[in-house]
């Protein structure tokens, strides 16, 4: 009785192919968000790699990755 028990209690195993769907459904998300982000900071500022604050969009840029990556695996 007791194998049968940690039969139905044991996880199954993912295969390979589902978790690269999983890395890909997860990049999908990331890179819509970062598109939004960034337009919300590029339109109205028209900031370009040259200007000397440019250091700020991308610590920008890598926070809502961050915070992202924090949100949706919690």
């Amino acid at each position: 009785m007791q194998a049968k028990d940690y039969k139905q209690n044991s996880k199954q195993n993912v295969s390979l192919l589902r978790r690269f769907g999983a890395i890909l459904y997860d990049s999908f998300l990331l890179l819509t968000a970062l598109f939004v982000a960034a337009f919300l900071i590029v339109i109205p500022t028209d900031i370009k790699p040259e200007d000397s604050y440019f250091f700020l969009f991308q610590a920008y840029i890598f926070l809502i990755a961050y915070l992202f990556f924090a949100w949706f695996w919690t």
